[in-house]
């Protein structure tokens, strides 16, 4: 993928996806939407959004390069914003969270709203006990042995 840098701005199109999306739409489809930049940092509406879903999807590829999906559901908040680039995750050894290294994209979805935010980040896997105890007050108390953070690279809302 061919992605320009802006300052707080990522481009995620390749030259070949652009050319594709150029030629003309369908009557009754949505116009291409190439020419807006994806933003890198959350602002206070999307932090809002983030903090008050209880659920989210995860996708990303596996050690085959197969692609995969994951859903996860908590308490309101249970996925932390730690600054405006950053998101967290506590994580339990005890759960079947497969969650690793590299690139991943979350969806949150707002379904009442029609609301939906997506989010490409890199994951770090962190057993920073600090940082573990910060997120504790997102679990049901179970002691947490790990964080995963999300490092934004850029996000966008889909209409």
């Amino acid at each position: 993928m061919n992605a320009t840098a802006h300052v707080g701005e990522v481009r995620s199109f390749s030259p070949a996806s652009l050319a594709k999306r150029e030629r003309p739409a369908p009557t009754g489809t949505r116009a291409p939407r190439h020419s807006r930049s994806t933003r890198t940092q959350i602002g206070p509406k999307e932090a809002a959004f983030i903090s008050g879903r209880d659920c989210f999807h995860l996708a990303s590829t596996g050690q085959n390069s197969w692609p995969f999906t994951q859903y996860h559901r908590g308490p309101k908040g249970f996925l932390r914003m730690l600054d405006n680039r950053t998101l967290a995750l506590g994580g339990f050894r005890t759960s079947r969270q497969h969650i690793s290294s590299g690139t991943v994209l979350l969806f949150l979805i707002d379904h009442a709203s029609q609301g939906r935010l997506k989010i490409w980040a890199e994951t770090e896997i962190s057993e920073d006990r600090a940082l573990t105890d910060k997120l504790i007050g997102a679990s049901d108390g179970t002691t947490m042995d790990r964080a995963f953070l999300f490092h934004i690279r850029a996000f966008d809302w889909s209409s």
